[in-house]
């Protein structure tokens, strides 16, 4: 089922680089999760947390220097952290050139009264959210083509990469976006 998710991913990219839709991915979350925007003022804390500057309409600019609408998707990570903000700047026309196969950057936002804070950031990578967790938050991977994926568990403030995780074990992870 893993495999079937990348692949979908995989194909939706390409289908959304030449200009067609992307498939519905529906399968890739288990039932009972939750992915949501996050609200408009939500959204531009998160986007000065990460000291981006919004135009007028709202777009920013991407490591890939082009003008690019930012997604927030709320992430339940469970535990302490509870409902994070997957903050995603995703790649524009020349996105295969700076990200390749995946979908911008990703940051990873956790609000703790009024301080939000990045607690993990990945480039040209799907976030993939375990089963499994560690001091009662959710594991997470950086997922992509291969065997294998980076593992990032919970030290009580922030994700720390703790080695790999393969892609046979990932079970029924929630990978996005979506």
């Amino acid at each position: 089922m893993r495999k079937t998710i990348l692949t979908s991913a995989a194909l939706a990219l390409a289908l959304a680089a030449c200009g067609q839709p992307a498939p519905s991915n529906a399968s890739a979350q288990t039932s009972g999760s939750h992915s949501t925007a996050a609200p408009a003022a939500d959204h531009h804390a998160l986007l000065a947390a990460l000291r981006l500057n919004a135009d007028a309409s709202g777009r920013v600019t991407n490591a890939c220097n082009e003008k690019v609408t930012p997604q927030v998707i709320a992430v339940d990570l469970g535990g302490a952290v509870g409902q994070a903000q997957l903050v995603i700047i995703p790649g524009g026309p020349n996105s295969a050139s700076c990200y390749g196969d995946g979908p911008g950057d990703m940051h990873l936002m956790r609000s703790n009264g009024a301080d939000i804070s990045e607690i993990h950031a990945l480039q040209g990578a799907f976030l993939a959210v375990l089963t499994t967790s560690h001091n009662d938050v959710r594991d997470i991977a950086d997922a992509g083509p291969g065997m294998s994926h980076p593992l990032a568990q919970w030290n009580g403030s922030a994700y720390v990469a703790h080695g790999e995780i393969a892609d046979a074990a990932m079970g029924a992870a929630e990978v996005y976006p979506q």
